[in-house]
């Protein structure tokens, strides 16, 4: 089979995105940065008792920087979309590490409790420093001096043993800390807002799948997403004209764009308010 990977410019309608779902991400954008900017230890907010746990820096650690990934990638998108065009593959590229950036934020903090934000955050930090020493790894293959792996190692360790130390501190195992997120599992159950019903996490769990497809080059979220059009019989199958689907992709937008603002809402009442409800 063949594909047409072309939609031109301007043939999707994305009015109410323009109209509506940018400008409204764009002021919780600025929002956030303005409370990131004038929060102060003293402040009796959920974000001052993070602070006073163990480690409880890595939470506001974790969280802006995930924030910060998120507002590049929807930015990123938007030029890419207005000069590139709306074709079939690169622009949920940028969708997809924005929507996971966002599902990672309210994971972390998602707890009503301070203690447990410390932990998801040190957990989240032990998982990324065991992909940093995966690559690392990796990188003998390639004439990394041995030296150079050994001096990382040897980071490696000395970090770790602050995270046990953070670990004991706040009175869980080793072992549960060093376990495995499944993200999957809780995105259904992640506070999105009062406006969503108990079916979006849901919803929203099939998009980021079918972005990850997209991302790996799957068909099967190509042709979840198109419109198929003329086809031609060739040797050993078809050749198919396939445009993007408008309403899919608007939808898909909204979506994204929905997450994002509910990782940003969840951000300023961290920052903003003494409590956040599970």
């Amino acid at each position: 089979m063949t594909l047409d990977p072309l939609t031109p410019v301007g043939r999707t309608d994305v009015t109410a995105l323009e109209v509506v779902h940018w400008p409204a991400m764009e002021l919780m954008i600025k929002a956030a940065r303005a409370f990131r900017s004038r929060w102060h230890r003293s402040h009796l907010v959920a974000r001052s008792f993070d602070e006073a746990q163990p480690g409880g820096h890595r939470v506001a650690f974790g969280v802006e920087g995930l924030l910060a990934s998120a507002e590049e990638n929807v930015e990123a998108f938007r030029v890419l979309i207005s000069s590139f065009g709306i074709r079939h593959w690169a622009h949920w590229n940028l969708l997809r590490p924005n929507l996971e950036a966002s599902l990672w934020t309210l994971w972390i903090l998602a707890p009503s409790d301070s203690r447990d934000r410390a932990i998801r955050a040190l957990r989240l930090e032990v998982d990324n420093a065991r992909e940093e020493w995966n690559w690392l790894t990796a990188t003998t293959s390639v004439g990394i001096p041995q030296e150079a792996v050994a001096e990382a190692r040897e980071k490696f360790d000395r970090s770790e043993q602050v995270y046990k130390q953070e670990a004991h501190d706040l009175h869980i195992s080793w072992k549960d800390v060093r376990e495995r997120i499944n993200l999957t599992a809780a995105v259904p159950d992640l506070p999105y807002g009062t406006d969503y019903d108990a079916g979006f996490g849901h919803y929203v769990c099939s998009i980021w799948r079918r972005l990850s497809g997209a991302q790996h080059g799957k068909t099967y979220s190509l042709f979840a997403r198109a419109d198929r059009g003329n086809r031609v019989r060739i040797p050993g199958g078809e050749s198919v004209f396939l445009t993007v689907n408008d309403d899919d992709f608007v939808s898909t937008c909204q979506i994204v764009n929905a997450v994002h603002l509910a990782a940003l809402q969840r951000y300023v009442d961290w920052t903003t308010k003494p409590q956040i409800d599970g």
